[in-house]
C-alpha cells in the first residue's frame, strides 16, 4: 500500500484556477485508487488540511484530517510548514498549489509556472519576494516537481527553480466542464440573447494583456459584436490603469460554473491574449464546450491549444479586429474551429493526469527515492 497525503491548505482559500487543479487532480486520483484492486500495491490517499472552513466537493473515499492553523495574514505559513510535515510523517506529500513545507522529506510538488519571474509586475511586492524565495527551496527539497506544460518546465529549469531533469509535465484536463449543466437564463440575465460576443477574462494583471482587446472593441469594425468579460476586475479598475472601454464591453463580475458554461457555449469566441500562460486552462474549457478559441501566440498557448484555435498577435489590435470578424461572418470557419477545439480537448483528461501522477510517485516509490 502506498500512502499519499495530499496538502489541502487550498481548502480555504477563495477559489482560483491553481485550486481547481487541486481539486480535479485528488479527485481524479481518488476514483483511480478506488478501483485499484492491486492488493498491497494500491493507495490510500488522505488530505490534510486547516481546521476551518469546511469544504465538501473532495469525494468520500478521501479522508480529510483536519488540524491546526493560525489566524491572521500569515495563517497559512506556520501551519504549512510546520503542521502538515508533522501530520504527514513519512508518508509521501503531494503540494498541488505551487508552494509546500521545505522541511518534509518526502515531497512532490506542483508548480504552474514561472510567472513571478517572467512578469513581476503582475504580482504584489511581498508575493514577489516570498514566491522568489521559496521556489528554487522547494525545488531543491522536492523528490520531484511536477508542472502543468512544456513551457512551464523550460522557463522553472532557466530561472533556477529546478533541475530540468528533475521535473515532470503533467498537462492538465478540461473535461470537468462537460459535468456542468449550463444556466439555462444567463444570456438573458445578462442580455445576450440574438447577439455575437467575445468572451475573456476580467483581470488587470499585464500579462493578461486584456488592454489589447478593450481596443480592439473600440473599433468601428466591431461595434455590433460585444465584448463580455468575467471575473472580478471591473470597468472602473481598467480606467484606474489606464485604459479606455467602450461601451460594447460588458462586465458580468464574478459567475458561477454554470453561468460560465452557458457563456461559453453562447459565446462567438473565446479570447485570450496573455503574454504568457503556464498552461492556458480557460480557453480549453471554451474549446471543450464547442466555443471557438483566438489566442496569442504565447507561453504555453501554442502548446496546449494547437492549430485548434485561431492566433493573433498580442500586440496589434488590427489581429484581434480581424480574427473576431472572420468567425462572426464566416459560419463554415466557425464550424471548422469548433470541430477542432473539440478533438483538441479530448486529449487532456484529469484521468490521463492522475494516472501520470500517480506513476510518477509509484517510480520514485520503487526507485528508492523516498526516505522511511
Amino acid at each position: 500500500m502506498i500512502d499519499v497525503v495530499f496538502n489541502g491548505k487550498f481548502l480555504r482559500a477563495p477559489a482560483t484556477g491553481v485550486h481547481r487543479v487541486a481539486k480535479e487532480l485528488i479527485v481524479a486520483c481518488a476514483r483511480i485508487a478506488s478501483d485499484d484492486v492491486e492488493g498491497g500495491n494500491g493507495w490510500r490517499l488522505t488530505v490534510v488540511a486547516p481546521t476551518s472552513p469546511q469544504k465538501t466537493f473532495l469525494p468520500p473515499d478521501v479522508d480529510v484530517v483536519r488540524s491546526g492553523g493560525l489566524s491572521g495574514i500569515l495563517k497559512d505559513i506556520p501551519w504549512e510548514h510546520l503542521n502538515l510535515p508533522a501530520l504527514a510523517r513519512d508518508n509521501v506529500l503531494v503540494n498541488l498549489c505551487n508552494l509546500g513545507p521545505v522541511g518534509h522529506k518526502n515531497s512532490i510538488t506542483m508548480i504552474h509556472d514561472a510567472q513571478v519571474y517572467l512578469v513581476p509586475t503582475s504580482y504584489g511586492t511581498l508575493f514577489r519576494i516570498w514566491y522568489r524565495f521559496l521556489l528554487p527551496i522547494i525545488g531543491r527539497t522536492s523528490k520531484k516537481i511536477v508542472t502543468i506544460s512544456e513551457f512551464s518546465k523550460l522557463e522553472l529549469s532557466r530561472f533556477g527553480v529546478a533541475r530540468k531533469e528533475n521535473i515532470v509535465v503533467i498537462h492538465n484536463g478540461c473535461d470537468h466542464v462537460l459535468g456542468i449543466e449550463p444556466s439555462d437564463d444567463v444570456l438573458s440575465q445578462f442580455g445576450l440573447e440574438n447577439r455575437h460576443f467575445v468572451l475573456a477574462l476580467s483581470n488587470t494583471q499585464p500579462h493578461k494583456n486584456i488592454s489589447i482587446l478593450l481596443k480592439a472593441f473600440s473599433a468601428d469594425e466591431l461595434q455590433d459584436v460585444s465584448l463580455v468579460l468575467f471575473g472580478p476586475a471591473s470597468a472602473a479598475d481598467f480606467e484606474r490603469a489606464g485604459c479606455s472601454v467602450p461601451p460594447n464591453v460588458k462586465f458580468v463580475g464574478r459567475v458561477t460554473d454554470e453561468q460560465l458554461v452557458g457563456l461559453m457555449r453562447g459565446a462567438s469566441a473565446f479570447a485570450c491574449p496573455s503574454l504568457t500562460e503556464g498552461f492556458g486552462l480557460p480557453p480549453l474549457e471554451a474549446m471543450a464546450l464547442g466555443c471557438p478559441a483566438i489566442i496569442s501566440p504565447c507561453g504555453a498557448l501554442p502548446e496546449i491549444c494547437g492549430d485548434a484555435a485561431i492566433e493573433a498577435d498580442p500586440y496589434l489590435p488590427e489581429a484581434w479586429i480581424q480574427a473576431v470578424r472572420r468567425l462572426v461572418d464566416d459560419p463554415d470557419l466557425a464550424s471548422d474551429y469548433r470541430a477542432r477545439g473539440l478533438e483538441r480537448s479530448k486529449l487532456f483528461t484529469w484521468q490521463k493526469a492522475a494516472e501520470k501522477l500517480l506513476r510518477t510517485i509509484r517510480s520514485e516509490r520503487d526507485s528508492g527515492s523516498f526516505s522511511v
